[in-house]
């Protein structure tokens, strides 16, 4: 973790951040960092770092970088096979969405979230072999509304 060249770019960003009381390149280390470990397999320290992540932003009030980060976080859930709490996390994010109106640099993991769900429930009929399941399922996903309007 140590050695590659993207944790010596969040600790420089994470050193600027702390130096110059910075908070945008801090809340931006929480994004870079989490990348790291979850790709490195770390996804436990991931999930801790989100969540300092989170309560971070959540004192900035960066409502964008707010939706993105739980975005993330329900990714990471749906990475360990835990659905239940990456639907809860996107409901969260839903209504950070709803209030805020985020721009679109900031839909990017929201929408990927959203897919990864959907394509989930998409493939537990395909997994019992009930086509009828899978159909509906599938009408019920193409018809529905997006989960926020513009």
């Amino acid at each position: 973790y140590t050695i590659c060249p993207l944790s010596k770019l969040i600790k420089k960003v994470t050193e600027i951040g702390n130096v110059y009381e910075h908070e945008y390149s801090i809340a931006i280390k929480y994004f870079r960092s989490v990348f790291l470990k979850a790709r490195w397999g770390r996804i436990q320290e991931a999930m801790i770092e989100i969540d300092e992540g989170i309560e971070f932003i959540r004192r900035l009030s960066y409502s964008g970088q707010l939706l993105s980060i739980y975005s993330l976080k329900a990714r990471l859930f749906i990475a360990m096979g835990d659905i239940g709490n990456a639907e809860k996390t996107l409901d969260f994010a839903n209504r950070i969405a709803d209030e805020n109106r985020p721009s679109p640099n900031f839909l990017g993991d929201y929408f990927i979230g959203h897919l990864l769900i959907h394509l989930h429930n998409l493939e537990k009929p395909l997994n019992t072999g009930n086509i009828k399941d899978t159909t509906k399922n599938c009408h019920l996903r193409l018809t529905m509304n997006p989960p926020f309007r513009f």
